[in-house]
């Protein structure tokens, strides 16, 4: 395998979950003035000016907005503009060219590029398990989709709407901050709210780890399964109480780091470089200090703030997103999940492979069997033969 620089690769604990937890050392805070907008049009010039600029485009609510505000500023500099490529699957739940339409009519663009992939990009597919055997595991398990956009931008840049989740949306205080803001009257949910929002971190996140079914991962044998439900929910309910000390915790994470490295490692064999605008620090502190301790709103009101006079109402207010797992849990992840022998690549004093083949052959496959599913793979066919993953619980815990 390449050499991937120190930290890339994923521990055999974190195969084994699916996750990356902890957060980096801080390397200094911006003090940023300047409205969010501006400094995230500033954040993608680097991008257009190491052209051609090539950026991700679902016709999602992110996409959309790093498309919008990467026109603005190659038409005010006098600069090339971004080209938008469009990843398309057999998937009916990924397509979105309805919204793609409105979207790049609104902003007078016309140079679209289209790819089919086809189920190119599953999780075992011809491209991700190019870069398995050069690389090993890497976080998270679908980075390898920069590659064909990086064909398109050989010797330029390619943007990414990585993080749009967490930086946009998902702090799970905003609804009670909005009472405390006075966005919106109290209601009879709201007394637990709060008392979620005044919790310890300790009672926060045993709550989170027996009522969020996402952090129950079936495949893990007890007491794996219980560490792991409780170090997933330990990272994701140690989000900070307040708005802009969650933007630089965000900043942190030690999950987006690995996920630069590896979208990186993929698109350097097209001589392009990656660029993921909304984890870039600079813009996290302007949305810190945009939103306070209460935050903004919900992410119709962030992306009002961002993109507002940029694109349609319809698009800001949007409410649903495409559905990717068919396209990356595929045709090749269902061949592989039948045959596989159901040792390879685990520890079967960890994981129930029988409970592990029935995620990756269901119609929901959960997203975290995506490193143990890649790790198999690379058991099974090598030539580089993955190690046997470790106890879910055991090492790799706390801030890195």
């Amino acid at each position: 395998m390449d050499a991937v620089g120190p930290g890339a690769q994923l521990s055999a604990s974190e195969i084994a979950i699916g996750f990356v937890a902890g957060t980096l050392p801080e390397r200094g805070w911006p003090q940023v003035a300047v409205h969010p907008s501006e400094v995230l049009g500033a954040v993608l010039r680097p991008a257009l000016e190491h052209g051609p600029c090539v950026i991700g485009f679902s016709g999602g609510r992110d996409s959309s907005l790093l498309l919008a505000l990467a026109v603005r500023e190659a038409r005010r500099h006098g600069l090339p503009e971004p080209v938008p490529v469009t990843l398309e699957f057999d998937s009916e739940q990924t397509r979105e060219r309805e919204w793609q339409e409105i979207v790049l009519a609104t902003l007078g663009v016309a140079d679209w590029v289209r790819l089919s992939q086809g189920s190119d990009l599953d999780l075992v597919g011809p491209i991700a398990v190019d870069g398995l055997r050069r690389h090993g595991v890497l976080y998270p398990g679908n980075a390898h989709m920069v590659v064909p956009l990086a064909s398109v931008a050989r010797g330029g840049s390619v943007v990414t709407g990585f993080g749009g989740d967490d930086v946009l949306g998902g702090w799970p205080f905003q609804s009670i901050a909005a009472v405390l803001a006075r966005r919106r009257p109290p209601d009879s949910d709201d007394l637990k709210a709060l008392a979620r929002w005044a919790a310890p971190a300790r009672l926060r996140v045993e709550r989170y780890a027996h009522g969020r079914r996402w952090v129950w991962l079936p495949w893990l044998r007890s007491p794996h399964d219980l560490r792991a439900a409780r170090r997933i929910a330990a990272d994701v309910a140690g989000s900070p109480r307040t708005w802009s000390s969650r933007m630089r915790w965000l900043a942190r994470r030690r999950m987006w780091d690995l996920s630069r490295l590896a979208m990186d490692l993929y698109a350097r064999d097209h001589e392009a470089r990656t660029f993921a605008p909304l984890l870039e620090p600079a813009f996290l502190a302007a949305l810190g200090a945009a939103g306070g301790r209460l935050g903004i709103g919900d992410r119709t009101a962030v992306m009002r703030l961002l993109a507002g006079g940029l694109l349609p109402d319809v698009v800001i207010t949007r409410e649903t997103k495409a559905e990717f797992s068919d396209a990356y849990f595929g045709l090749h992840t269902k061949q592989f999940a039948a045959a596989w022998d159901g040792r390879s690549g685990i520890d079967p004093d960890v994981v129930d492979a029988d409970a592990l083949r029935a995620t990756w052959l269901s119609d929901q496959p959960h997203g975290l069997s995506a490193a143990l599913l890649q790790s198999a793979w690379l058991a099974v066919h090598g030539p580089e033969v993955a190690s046997p993953v470790a106890a879910a619980g055991g090492g790799g815990d706390g801030d890195h």
